[in-house]
């Protein structure tokens, strides 16, 4: 039986009729496609999230906010990666510098988000942003994802609740020749 160059079976046209059989092959290989691809694939719509209902506070040194284990970006496609939630800080004009990192906050920085004004203590302000990645090597690369924050001064604190949660959401938006100008992961 011949197989797409993903390794999906299918029937020859000169193969005798068997739908029933013919089906649950493709079925089970899509599946096991799936799981392979892991990530990305997973969700079926190219979507992979991190995310908590509980608060993470931290002061001026930088933190790992939420991390995303084993994304695997794919060879030839680009990927958005969004911030998701709100930050408080504990006094005036603070600032929340959220980022992306390659394995944790010491790894290879991917992007930055800038930073958000936290003016009025205790309230919460939108952190929410997007920035852009893609893989041009001719080979996929599994890594985890860390989203950092640090605070200017004092602490900041990426709130988290059941009904609020915080997300890190990294989504395939294309191929990587599409997005040229963002920042080749390595």
């Amino acid at each position: 039986m011949p197989t797409t160059s993903q390794g999906l079976r299918y029937p020859a046209s000169t193969s005798a009729v068997d739908v029933p059989t013919d089906i649950g092959n493709l079925a089970s290989d899509v599946d096991a496609k799936l799981v392979t691809n892991n990530t990305f694939v997973t969700r079926k719509d190219g979507v992979q999230v991190a995310s908590s209902i509980t608060t993470f506070t931290v002061g001026t040194s930088i933190g790992a906010a939420l991390t995303l284990t084993n994304c695997v970006f794919t060879a030839g496609r680009a990927y958005s990666v969004e911030n998701i939630g709100g930050v408080h800080a504990d006094a005036l004009d603070r600032y929340a510098d959220f980022g992306v990192f390659k394995t944790s906050v010491a790894g290879t920085q991917y992007g930055a988000f800038y930073r958000t004004r936290c003016n009025i203590v205790g309230n919460q302000v939108n952190c929410y942003g997007r920035i852009y990645l893609r893989r041009s090597a001719g080979t996929d690369l599994t890594t985890d994802i860390v989203l950092s924050l640090v605070a200017s001064a004092g602490t900041v604190t990426h709130d988290g609740t059941s009904s609020f949660p915080r997300a890190l959401v990294v989504r395939d938006v294309g191929t990587a020749a599409q997005y040229s100008w963002a920042f080749d992961v390595t």
